[in-house]
């Protein structure tokens, strides 16, 4: 089973709460949310290395700074006492990304997003026996990632990661 993830925008976490009432998510159909289908690109890991090559310190990713909105309250720090059917367990989550990140996006140059998508696509995570990636695809989520955070710079909204099971 996998994780997938939403990117979308929102004025507050507040705001992005009001995701959970929309069925399938932010990036599903029908959806008003202005929102990116962003499938295996996690915001912990992959997110944050794609973040750290626009920055230019590429050998030094680290994990990306986002602050759980959803479920509500302190993330637990003892998992296996969680009952089975715990919100923190099931599912969905939504997490605001630092606007550092959002800023990292947004300020991309059109003209670096090939290389950029290249240099991504060659990251471990999109590596065998992790994964694959078709890099036309990767350069065209990238496009449409980086459009996104510029809207929410734009309209002086924050970014986030909705995901789920």
């Amino acid at each position: 089973m996998g994780v997938s993830h939403d990117y979308f925008r929102a004025v507050d976490a507040p705001a992005a709460v009001r995701v959970m009432d929309q069925p399938g998510g932010p990036a599903g159909r029908g959806s008003p949310w202005d929102a990116l289908d962003g499938r295996g690109v996690d915001p912990h890991v992959v997110l944050a290395r794609l973040v750290a090559i626009a920055r230019g310190a590429e050998g030094r990713s680290r994990l990306l700074d986002a602050t759980p909105v959803w479920p509500a309250g302190a993330c637990p720090e003892h998992w296996e006492d969680l009952p089975a059917d715990s919100p923190w367990v099931t599912g969905p989550w939504i997490e605001e990304l630092d606007p550092a990140v959002r800023d990292a996006l947004a300020d991309v140059d059109n003209a670096r997003l090939p290389d950029l998508a290249a240099r991504w696509a060659r990251i471990e995570e999109f590596q065998p026996p992790y994964g694959a990636v078709d890099e036309a695809a990767l350069q065209a989520f990238l496009e449409r990632l980086v459009q996104l955070a510029r809207r929410a710079r734009d309209a002086g909204e924050r970014l986030y990661c909705w995901s789920c099971l």
